[in-house]
């Protein structure tokens, strides 16, 4: 969902320096309050409001790249998921062996580690 892709890419910027205008600098850190990481947390803020907006910007531009990447993907393979939805219309559950655009998926043990990952 939008809110954790907004999540991940704040922290590739602000914790793990993945940003080229900003460099490769930690610019927040979490910090377990008293009540326990779980229950609370703060993050520490030790910038400016210039480099906050650079920050939202970074976290904007990595929003549309992956929206574009995945728009991209989605109408190159627009006619597999045609394919899929129909056949999906017609049983509810399909296999690999049925639909053969997930094949390279279904052989790839890696794939269901980032699916499971990504739950």
């Amino acid at each position: 969902d939008l809110g954790r892709a907004t999540d991940i890419a704040r922290q590739l910027i602000t914790r793990f320096g993945m940003s080229t205008e900003l460099g490769q600098a930690v610019l927040e850190r979490q910090q377990a309050s008293y009540l326990g990481e779980s229950l609370l947390r703060q993050e520490r803020k030790d910038y400016s409001e210039q480099t906050a907006r650079e920050i939202d910007l970074g976290i904007r531009g990595l929003l549309e790249d992956a929206y574009a990447r995945a728009r991209t993907l989605l109408e190159q393979r627009r006619a597999d998921l045609d394919t899929g939805a129909r056949l999906l219309l017609a049983k509810e559950t399909i296999t690999p062996e049925e639909f053969p655009a997930l094949l390279p998926v279904a052989k790839d043990p890696a794939t269901y580690n980032l699916v499971d990952a990504a739950k």
